[in-house]
């Protein structure tokens, strides 16, 4: 039996968090109200007739939020771990630099984009690095068979380029 068609339509990852909340809240309200206010609402009927559903809908959703709510909190610290571990590598690939990796990230002072020759060994070893990265899909081919490309700074290694770390 195909569930192509019952899948697409209760794609469960597709489901807001916002509705899932709004179901959470109304469920909450309708269980937990005094029933005074549920008369005052004319809500009372409504609840005796989809009582066990309310308190499937308040846990399944309660649960949906808690599990969200988790996974988001692990994705940032996922991200804040990750982010450590990238500043730590690019200050220790930028005690490693060679006067010519140097040279050429100096002159960068001021520009974000230069052309450089990217089968030239120092801006391939940079881009390695992830301290360049290219610009652009195609280079532009020179007389002496070298290629110039945009290359651009990493956001991340700009933090830590300065004339001290460069040591001019």
């Amino acid at each position: 039996m195909d569930f192509g068609l019952v899948d697409k339509l209760f794609d469960i990852k597709k489901i807001p968090t916002r509705v899932v909340f709004l179901i959470l809240v109304l469920a909450t309200l309708l269980l937990f109200t005094p029933e005074t206010f549920i008369n005052r609402l004319s809500l009372s009927e409504f609840k005796k007739e989809y009582s066990k559903y309310i308190g499937i809908f308040f846990i399944s959703s309660l649960a949906w939020i808690i599990i969200t709510s988790v996974s988001w909190i692990l994705t940032q610290i996922s991200n804040i771990l990750e982010n450590k571990k990238l500043d730590r590598e690019f200050k220790e690939v930028m005690k490693t630099l060679d006067n010519e990796e140097r040279i050429i990230l100096y002159a960068f002072s001021g520009q974000s984009t230069l052309q450089l020759v990217i089968n030239s060994p120092v801006v391939a070893g940079l881009i390695s690095k992830r301290i360049l990265y290219k610009v652009g899909q195609f280079g532009s081919p020179t007389f002496h068979g070298e290629i110039l490309w945009n290359c651009s700074l990493n956001q991340r290694a700009c933090k830590y380029i300065s004339r001290e770390s460069l040591k001019f």
